[in-house]
């Protein structure tokens, strides 16, 4: 042990500073009538300090004097040891802004569904004054819900309190009100921005929507689609997420000068008012779209129309898309027809809640040419007709694993067509006699087809007629059947007779 080399404490301060990470944007889909979007860690931070501080006293000591390590603030009712009183975790709040000492910081708040509980309403000023205190060392600040506390405690804070601030995620915000941080301040650099259940959108200044890399936005409300008008003014924008669920009624779908995105690499669009994402989709120009994302795909054709516009972006084809993902669609022969052509690059095709027709599958195989991955999530694939075009899909896009296999890719295919990868995860399958196809794509194509917690609905057997038995096996059954006919008969008669005698000796012998 003497021979052992000694961690410098400047290096291993630097050691338990990077085990900490900065939250990352966390989306989910399948969360019911509320999807997620929110900042989330990887690792929660007050843990993991807790478990870094018990592998030594010297340990403990090093990260007590690593300011950047109690950068990151955590609070989420999800946590027993976190369900306390608020001027717990405002003591808490208070003692983790003290030792984090002049770095900024990450400040994640999320206490839904449990506000009430937790934090109540006369609490919530106390909070945002420390908030604004420390504001000018906020790199970012997610806090759900939204309260007008904190618009009242920021609003006074001059532009060059927030000079730090990046990433800001404000959702159910009180009052349909934006944040009013965002309407004061000139100058903020906010690269990321996320907003939830919101008002008026047309506030924001021009000068914060030139930083803006990331916007996400769910239910906007009924002024969602005046707030579009700020896309054009954002020329940085890398990712875009929109989803509403709110339809307004209008008499003509609303016009959008054309304008372009020239850096935008993801599009997550999901909006229940088609008058006002087909004018979207005619008027934007997206030359570097890598990611697109489409959720409940309408039967119209002029939406295709439009959704064409936006895929060839000015071009004959879209040579920069190489992932769609396609969420609670019913997929069918018109969808591919419309939207796989004009992705001449396209790679991976995700198919998360989708009804899909056979004929999904039979246009695919000779529509999609670039294709390598293929995943489907949460999907039915129980009808045989289904299962037999995926099968033929299989044969002449993949190659099977042994090359002396009953199977064989089509004839002609060349390499670069071939499909790489498939996956099927949590998808409802039929596993029996009637699913030779499925049969022989787990046999010969293991290691392309993968089947990922995927539900077998098995076929019951079906009855067998009763196996006629030799006549000496059926006398010792019969005699055996006999035989405990008059066992059971003659114990009852036996209990009935010692029944009577027993009550005849008590007569006689009354003191007994």
């Amino acid at each position: 042990m003497k021979d052992t080399i000694r961690i410098p404490d400047e290096i291993l301060s630097l050691i338990l500073e990077h085990c900490l990470e900065d939250p990352e944007v966390y989306h989910n889909f399948l969360s019911g009538n509320s999807p997620i979007t929110e900042y989330r860690f990887k690792h929660h931070p007050h843990l993991l300090r807790s478990q870094l501080a018990r592998v030594s006293r010297r340990w403990k000591e090093v990260l007590e004097h690593t300011p950047a390590a109690w950068s990151y603030i955590y609070f989420s009712p999800k946590k027993s040891y976190q369900q306390k009183h608020f001027a717990d975790n405002l003591s808490i709040f208070q003692d983790l802004l003290l030792k984090s000492g002049t770095c900024t910081v990450v400040l994640v708040v999320n206490l839904i569904p449990r506000t009430a509980n937790l934090w109540p309403m006369e609490s919530w000023q106390p909070f945002a004054d420390l908030v604004a205190l420390h504001g000018s060392r906020l790199r970012i600040l997610s806090i759900k819900p939204w309260h007008i506390s904190l618009n009242m405690a920021l609003e006074r804070l001059s532009d060059s309190s927030l000079s730090k601030l990046e990433g800001l995620d404000a959702g159910n915000i009180v009052r349909s009100q934006l944040p009013l941080i965002m309407s004061n301040s000139t100058n903020l650099p906010l690269h990321t921005l996320m907003l939830t259940f919101v008002g008026r959108l047309d506030r924001f200044p021009v000068t914060t929507l030139l930083f803006l890399r990331h916007i996400y936005i769910r239910n906007a409300g009924p002024n969602a689609a005046g707030g579009i008008g700020m896309l054009p003014l954002c020329h940085n924008l890398e990712v875009l997420l929109w989803h509403d669920d709110v339809s307004t009624p209008r008499g003509s779908p609303m016009p959008f000068p054309p304008f372009k995105l020239p850096r935008l690499k993801t599009l997550n669009i999901k909006w229940s008012d088609l008058d006002v994402v087909m004018p979207l989709f005619a008027s934007l120009t997206v030359p570097k779209l890598q990611v697109l994302h489409l959720h409940s795909l309408p039967s119209q054709s002029a939406f295709f129309t439009a959704l064409g516009h936006l895929l060839l972006s000015g071009r004959r084809k879209n040579t920069s898309t190489v992932c769609l993902n396609i969420h609670n669609s019913e997929l069918n022969m018109d969808i591919v027809g419309s939207i796989i052509p004009s992705l001449s690059k396209l790679q991976l095709i995700s198919l998360e809640s989708c009804t899909i027709n056979p004929n999904f599958f039979l246009a695919l195989k000779d529509k999609a040419a670039s294709l390598q991955y293929l995943t489907i999530m949460s999907s039915n694939l129980s009808d045989q007709a289904l299962q037999q075009s995926f099968h033929d899909f299989v044969l002449a896009r993949v190659k099977p694993d042994q090359t002396d296999s009953t199977a064989d890719v089509e004839a002609g295919m060349p390499d670069d067509r071939l499909v790489t990868k498939i996956t099927l995860n949590s998808c409802v399958i039929y596993h029996g006699k009637e699913t030779n196809a499925l049969q022989q794509i787990q046999r010969d194509y293991k290691q392309t087809v993968s089947f990922l917690w995927t539900v077998r609905i098995n076929t019951p057997p079906s009855p067998r007629p009763p196996r006629p038995r030799p006549r000496l096996v059926n006398g010792i059954c019969d005699i055996c059947r006999s035989f405990g006919i008059y066992v059971v008969i003659g114990v009852s008669i036996g209990l009935i007779v010692l029944s009577f005698l027993g009550n005849k000796l008590r007569k006689k012998n009354p003191q007994s």
